[in-house]
């Protein structure tokens, strides 16, 4: 992140993303987190309708930003993140599920979804049952699956500090990849 910040900074960028390497997709994608200059968000602050409450509000955003002659949006190809680790089942649910609304299976590997664990596949099939039985969802709010969080471990403080080694680790691995490519 502090190396996407340095880049915004000194271009004098108003709205940027780097690339994150998502779960669920098992590929690198462009990713939160964003990085806003404070005159985007000021601006944002008094205009709230350029972020409407839509599928994506924060690409709604963005895209304004994009075309506006006054911003400037312009993404890097800056490692920042791992996108849906660890993740509880409901959370994987709701997400799978506005991406199906917004029409983005295709950035999905049929094979790799099934290669998921039971509780992620489960959360996938929910999501494809809700999207065949919902007419729209014009908005990105969640729906309560917590019914499918049942028996799913919860991480407890103890862990950060395994986890962090754990995913410090990974992200190390793929940034490697990443850098190859």
């Amino acid at each position: 992140m502090l190396d996407l910040i340095k880049l915004v900074e000194n271009e004098k960028i108003d709205s940027s993303a780097g690339v994150g390497f998502d779960y669920v997709m098992n590929r690198f994608r462009g990713a939160t987190p964003n990085v806003f200059s404070k005159r985007a968000l000021q601006y944002l602050h008094n205009n709230q309708h350029v972020m409407p409450d839509v599928q994506k509000p924060l690409t709604a955003f963005g895209q304004f930003l994009g075309k506006s002659v006054d911003f400037i949006d312009k993404d890097f190809r800056v490692f920042t993140n791992l996108h849906d680790y660890d993740q509880f089942p409901s959370k994987i649910c709701n997400t799978f599920l506005n991406r199906l609304f917004r029409n983005h299976l295709h950035l999905y590997d049929q094979q790799y979804l099934l290669s998921l664990p039971d509780s992620y596949k489960a959360a996938i099939e929910h999501a494809y049952k809700v999207y065949e039985e919902m007419p729209k969802k014009d908005k990105i709010d969640y729906m309560d699956f917590s019914f499918l969080d049942k028996g799913f471990p919860s991480c407890d403080s103890d862990d950060y500090e395994k986890l962090y080694v754990t995913y410090k680790h990974m992200y190390e691995e793929l940034l490697t990849n990443f850098n190859m490519n």
